[in-house]
């Protein structure tokens, strides 16, 4: 985002700001799993004000800057959780494992069907078969085979993912790579965040501007990114 500024030592229009604002839509862990939320990191702003005894870049190229920070968040109720769980079985040859596998995905497909699933809805999302090697002493030894399988679950009933969790681990999955809760409609969270983090940033800036001797102009640029942040 950029603003016109106007020094307290020169009458001409020379300073701007800048600010980028980059958004990240991710999902809470487990411990606040029934909210979603979004956060809008990294707002970059920048103004100019020139310096007394520093020789000073021209306007036309790159104005004298300021840079500041801003953030804001704002909090969605999910409506549905996608799981991920998986299959991993190891035998002493490929087909073994392969065969070892399909038995335990159908177990758990059975008992997703009985707790209301099509099958239609429940795809496969990954599937490997790969030898295991003992590397011991530099030596490769082929030791056997793996065989993974994993399924993805869409459950709209946020209350029945522990019993859903349950049931697939009961029924032979040994590994649940994610868990995400997601909002079907994040617009409206998307723009108080857009909101808040502009507001946080050009107050910061107006700060800057006037401990600086200038202050803020109107708006010229805004911009926004995307970056990945840990919930």
């Amino acid at each position: 985002m950029q603003w016109i500024g106007r020094s307290a030592t020169d009458e001409s229009d020379h300073a701007f700001l800048t600010q980028t604002a980059t958004v990240m839509i991710t999902q809470p862990s487990l411990h606040t799993m029934r909210l979603a939320w979004i956060q809008i990191p990294m707002i970059t702003v920048a103004t100019g004000v020139p310096t007394a005894g520093v020789a000073q870049v021209s306007a036309e190229s790159w104005p004298p800057h300021i840079t500041a920070g801003g953030s804001g968040e704002a909090y969605v109720s999910p409506d549905r959780a996608v799981i991920q769980v998986g299959v991993d079985v190891q035998d002493s040859s490929a087909a073994a494992a392969a065969s070892a596998n399909a038995v335990l995905v159908s177990a758990i497909m059975d008992a997703l069907t009985e707790m209301g699933f099509s099958a239609e809805s429940l795809p496969t999302v990954a599937y490997s078969v790969s030898p295991i090697y003992d590397r011991t002493g530099g030596a490769r030894a082929l030791t056997g085979y793996s065989a993974h399988t994993s399924i993805r679950i869409t459950i709209y009933e946020l209350n029945r993912v522990g019993e859903i969790l349950d049931a697939t681990l009961a029924a032979g999955a040994n590994g649940i790579p994610y868990i995400q809760f997601q909002a079907s409609d994040e617009r409206a969270a998307r723009r108080t965040a857009l909101t808040m983090a502009v507001a946080r940033a050009r107050a910061d800036a107006a700060v800057l501007a006037e401990a600086g001797g200038g202050t803020l102009g109107r708006l010229i640029e805004l911009s926004t990114g995307v970056v990945q942040a840990a919930p």
